[in-house]
């Protein structure tokens, strides 16, 4: 059970660190913590949020999101060998501008459990997104297997998707450096 989800509406719980954490367990089974502040109101975060059919915009590799119901949900990743990895989420909790919780169902190929949470920054800069995280791949050795079809460690992906988001939701596009000069191709724009 994550440890930032609770049944009880009213009931305290603690917060995830403001930086991000990653917990491994001898199975291979991690736990990721990462916070970034939106210059952007809680409503609009957590309503572009809810919308799972947004997530391929901003993280790297998710083909579709297609949505089953209001709580359930179909995900296809594509993998850097072009195979593709499936799941199905459901939402377990969920508070309208605060929080969002899921599990992946019995039977994905990916073991997923997170919460995110919604809270309106200090000095009205915007909202302050928490995301605690758990989850594991099949077949076991979590990170060689993510390194193998994705090129990076698992953290990592969280990571820079996390900042994507931001990204996104702040100017309306994610920056890139495709079609940009390269300092490693030998030439030079100063002479």
């Amino acid at each position: 059970m994550d440890p930032f989800v609770s049944t009880n509406k009213d009931e305290v719980q603690p917060q995830p660190p403001l930086r991000e954490k990653v917990e491994k367990k001898p199975d291979e089974e991690l736990k990721s913590r990462h916070a970034v502040t939106i210059r952007k109101s809680p409503s609009e975060v957590y309503t572009f949020f809810r919308d799972f059919k947004n997530f391929p915009l901003f993280i790297q590799n998710l083909i579709q999101v297609q949505v089953l119901s209001e709580h359930r949900s179909h995900w296809i990743l594509q993998l850097k060998n072009e195979a593709t990895v499936e799941w199905d989420i459901e939402i377990i909790q969920e508070i309208p501008d605060q929080l969002l919780a899921w599990r992946s169902v019995e039977g994905s190929e990916v073991e997923t459990a997170g919460t995110i949470r919604f809270e309106k920054a200090p000095a009205n800069r915007g909202t302050v997104v928490r995301l605690a995280m758990d989850y594991s791949l099949p077949g076991g050795k979590l990170t060689e297997l993510t390194l193998l079809f994705t090129g990076e460690p698992p953290e990592l992906v969280i990571m820079k998707n996390i900042k994507r988001l931001k990204a996104y939701l702040e100017t309306g596009e994610l920056p890139t450096i495709e079609g940009q000069p390269s300092s490693t191709s030998g030439s030079s724009l100063t002479h």
